[in-house]
């Protein structure tokens, strides 16, 4: 089976080769300005995206921060970053590891795509019943110019996914991948709501896609 690979191009460039798999970026992300940090707000970081972000601001000492794991965690502890609070699934399963450690005001860094994912609706309600959240835009997620006619010059192929966002644009191009491979449990879901997609494989970080694709 020939397989694409949706990452953007600086990061999915080393992936896609090592693999063998068609490299078509499915999303292209354009920064906001990085808001003020509200004063003793844990971060909530839910995406890779907003991590590496995170890691290139200039931000406050003794920063609280909670993390999905174990991608974006990851990608936190290894800039030195300390991740104090983590959970897998998602950002509705964050959410609710955040609420079992106590009250706390959240600063929760996004983008307008997550704003209207319904995952970030339930962890939202979540959120706002342990504490106040401070919600903030800090990149916008776009399709790519040309991106259905690069999918269908692609023909019939299995798809792997980083992200919602992703699957959204791909379903709007009217493609249906033979199979979807999906790194985290939010991406994953997002491909099950798409009408005729095959049943994804759920797998963690790139490591998790090469065992999916050996």
């Amino acid at each position: 089976m020939n397989w694409v690979l949706t990452r953007t191009a600086d990061e999915g460039r080393a992936l896609a080769q090592q693999l063998g798999c068609l490299l078509i970026p499915c999303i292209e992300r354009v920064e906001r300005p990085w808001p003020p940090w509200p004063e003793g707000a844990l971060v909530f970081v839910t995406a890779r995206a907003v991590a590496q972000r995170l890691i290139s601001e200039q931000r406050p000492q003794n920063l609280r921060v909670a993390a999905v794991a174990p991608v974006t965690r990851s990608v936190l502890e290894g800039a030195g970053v300390p991740v104090e609070i983590s959970a897998t699934g998602g950002a509705l399963a964050l959410a609710e590891a955040v609420k079992r450690a106590g009250p706390t005001d959240v600063f929760y860094p996004t983008s307008d795509a997550g704003v209207d994912q319904p995952e970030q609706a339930a962890a939202m309600k979540v959120l706002e019943s342990n504490g106040r959240v401070h919600r903030f835009v800090v990149y916008e997620v776009r399709a790519p110019q040309g991106l259905a006619e690069q999918l269908r010059a692609a023909g019939d192929a299995g798809y792997i996914f980083y992200s919602p966002s992703a699957v959204a644009h791909v379903a709007a191009a009217g493609v249906v991948p033979l199979k979807a491979v999906c790194v985290g449990a939010s991406t994953a879901r997002a491909a099950r709501e798409q009408h005729g997609w095959p049943e994804p494989l759920v797998v963690s970080g790139e490591d998790g896609v090469r065992k999916a694709l050996s």
